[in-house]
């Protein structure tokens, strides 16, 4: 998921990748 707002490498159960840009 690409959301604004800061430089967040989140990284959620499995492969799920949630990158905030």
């Amino acid at each position: 998921i690409l959301t604004g707002g800061g430089n967040k490498l989140t990284f959620g159960t499995g492969t799920q990748l949630k990158v905030e840009l």
